[in-house]
This record gives C-alpha cells, sequence and structure tokens, in this order.
C-alpha cells in the first residue's frame, strides 16, 4: 500500500508565502476612499502640476500685457538737490548759487509708429488667448492622467482578485493530485506539478500586491499628495466597463473634421502671432510721432523757483541701424514660415492619430469578439469537466 501524502505540507506552503506577502499590501483603514470625479477636482485643486500651470498662465498673461505697453501713455517725475561748491573766481555780478533744487514732469504719448501700435495691441490680445488656451490643455492633462491613473489601481485591484482566485484554484488542484496520488491514479510527478503551479500562482500573485501599491503610489502622486502617507486616497468601486468600440469610434470620426479642436486652435493663435511678429519688424523701420509734455522747476532756495512749461510733437525715425531692423525682419519672415510648418503639422498629426486610434479600436473590437466567444467556451469546458 502506497503511503498518503501529508495534505498539511501542501497547505502549509502557500499559507506561508502569503503570511510573507502580507506586508506588501496597506493597512486596513489606512487609505480613504475618493471617486473618479472627486481625484480629478482634488487634481486640478491640489496637485504641483496644476499650480505650475496657473502660474504659468499669469505670467504668459503678465507678459502679454507688457507687449503693447510702448502704446500707452508714459509718464516719468525725476528730482534732484544740488549742493554746489567751487574754487573759480566768482563773478561779483553774477555769483554761482549754493545748492540748486529741481524737479520736472514728463508725458509722452505715441502717437504713429508705423502700424506697431495697432499690431501691438493684437500681440496683446493673442497673448491673452495663447495663456487661456495653454492654461486649458494643462488641465486636460491633469483630467486625463488623474482618470488613468484612477482607472490603473480598479484595474490593479480587478487584476488581484483573479490572481486569488487562481491561487485558491491550484490550492484546489494540488489538494485533488493529493487525494489521486493516495489511492494510486497519479504519479509523484502530477503533485509536484500541481504544486509548481501554485508556487507560480502565489508569486504571480506577490507581484499583483507590488503592482496594486505602485499604482496606488503613482495614482496620490497624480493627485498631489504623498502616496505613502497613512491617510492617502484610494479609488472607490469596480472598473467599469467601457463603451462599445463602435461608439468611440464614431466619436473620433465625427471630431475629425472638427477646427476647434484644442491643439490647432493653439497652433493657429501661435500662427498669428508670428504673423504680427513680422508687422511689428516691418514697422520698426517706419518714423514715430509722439505728443509730449513737460513741467520743470529749479531754483536755488523752494520759496523763490522757476517754472517751466513745454507742450509738442516729436518725430523719431531710425534711418540706419547697422541692419538691426532688416536682420529682425528676417528673422520674423522666419518664424513665421516655422509657424506656417507648424500649423499643418498639427492638423496632419492629429489626423495620423485619430485614424490611427480608430485602427487599434476596430482590431480591439474584434479581440474582444473573440475573448467573449472564448470565455463561453472556457465556461462550457469547465462545466463539463466538472
Amino acid at each position: 500500500m502506497l503511503p498518503r501524502m501529508p495534505s498539511a505540507n501542501a497547505l502549509l506552503v502557500p499559507l506561508c508565502l502569503c503570511l510573507m506577502l502580507g506586508p506588501l499590501a496597506a493597512p486596513a483603514g489606512a487609505e480613504r476612499p475618493i471617486t473618479r470625479q472627486a481625484a480629478v477636482e482634488h487634481a486640478l485643486a491640489r496637485a504641483e502640476s496644476a499650480a505650475m500651470i496657473r502660474h504659468g498662465a499669469d505670467a504668459a498673461r503678465a507678459r502679454a500685457m507688457g507687449v503693447s505697453a510702448f502704446t500707452r501713455p508714459r509718464l516719468d517725475l525725476t528730482a534732484r538737490y544740488l549742493d554746489l561748491e567751487t574754487n573759480a573766481e566768482q563773478n561779483p555780478f553774477f555769483g554761482m548759487p549754493e545748492r540748486e533744487y529741481a524737479a520736472e514732469l514728463t508725458a509722452a504719448w505715441l502717437v504713429f509708429a508705423g502700424g506697431r501700435i495697432q499690431s501691438g495691441r493684437l500681440l496683446t490680445e493673442n497673448g491673452l488667448a495663447l495663456a487661456d488656451l495653454a492654461a486649458a490643455a494643462g488641465f486636460r492633462d491633469i483630467r486625463h492622467a488623474a482618470r488613468m491613473a484612477f482607472d490603473a489601481v480598479l484595474y490593479q485591484r480587478a487584476s488581484l482578485t483573479i490572481l486569488a482566485d487562481r491561487v485558491a484554484q491550484r490550492e484546489t488542484e494540488l489538494a485533488d493530485a493529493g487525494d489521486l496520488w493516495n489511492v494510486g491514479m497519479v504519479t509523484r510527478l502530477d503533485t509536484r506539478q500541481a504544486q509548481l503551479n501554485l508556487n507560480f500562482a502565489v508569486a504571480e500573485l506577490a507581484a499583483g500586491r507590488a503592482a496594486l501599491e505602485e499604482a496606488i503610489i503613482e495614482f496620490n502622486k497624480t493627485l498631489g499628495r504623498d502616496g505613502a502617507a497613512p491617510d492617502r486616497f484610494a479609488p472607490e468601486g469596480d472598473l467599469a466597463a467601457p463603451n462599445e468600440p463602435e461608439e468611440t469610434i464614431g466619436r473620433l470620426a465625427a471630431a475629425l473634421p472638427r477646427e476647434d479642436l484644442l491643439d490647432l486652435r493653439v497652433s493657429r493663435l501661435e500662427r498669428h502671432a508670428a504673423r504680427l511678429n513680422l508687422e511689428m519688424a516691418e514697422g520698426e523701420g517706419r518714423p514715430s510721432l509722439s505728443l509730449v509734455s513737460s513741467a520743470a522747476t529749479s531754483g536755488e532756495d523752494v520759496d523763490e523757483m522757476n517754472e517751466d512749461w513745454a507742450v509738442g510733437l516729436r518725430l523719431d525715425w531710425n534711418v540706419f541701424d547697422g541692419g538691426l531692423i532688416r536682420s529682425r525682419r528676417a528673422e520674423a519672415e522666419a518664424e513665421l514660415r516655422r509657424a506656417d510648418a507648424a500649423l499643418a503639422r498639427a492638423r496632419k498629426t492629429i489626423d495620423a492619430q485619430i485614424a490611427s486610434i480608430i485602427t487599434r479600436l476596430r482590431s480591439l473590437a474584434e479581440r474582444i469578439r473573440l475573448r467573449r466567444e472564448s470565455a463561453t467556451l472556457a465556461a462550457e469546458n469547465y462545466a463539463d469537466a466538472r
């Protein structure tokens, strides 16, 4: 009679491995559940990347306002006090004052600059719109990253459930192999293979626990939190079934010819800015006319000050500057050509990306159909085997 296989050993190995894997999981009750929408809102409000986008947009708006600053009136105030001394021989009739007080207020307003005034104002409007679009694109990416990180945790959690079920299945197979070996139906080769299968399943479960922990850490980092903190967030709910691929394909095909896509709007604004910069560079070679005025007061004693006023026009014309204006115009023309190429590339890139996504979705739809068919067949085979 064959000796009985010690069933305690069959359960001891997986029990010890599971005890070793326990520290990989987060302590129970240490995580705070959060919904998908709440996670997105938290990322937009608290994540460092969102703060960087807001500060970057503020800086871009400030730069845009500075572009047209030369079109607005300018006011300057100067004041001085001088203590005057000399060792030169003094004129007995016109003595040199011992001190001088002076103050001057000047104002200037550029009224004509060869088209640069209108171009500067349009550049400010363009820069403000571009800052808003850049911020919108950044927040779009944050929302996408938060949703992807949220779903990644749910996916790893669902995978861990499957891996745990696989371990239970392998334990059942090992117990069945032990019973069959005890009655002489199988050899030790079969029992050892069942034990190896169980070991592999436990190892995969360990890798799944680690992957889940990494996904939760990455999820909290995306939300601007410490993934190792005791009160870290953990997505709640189960992984929802995605939309049918054909429905997504329809939405993408409808978006393909649209001209209001965010990336295209950014490229068009950048191209418009390049055109305005070229007009600004061309206007530098034309004369400019400014309305100027000044008021000044000076004297040796604050009670006896001389006052002067002046109002008039000032004409400035950069006749020759060693080729500086010409080089700026050439640079602006090159930047405009680059912006034209970038806009054309943006259109082609979006078209190619959407076409590629549609192709992958159609392939995915076929794979889903085959997986569903395989799952049905596997369920029927399992029922027949039991």
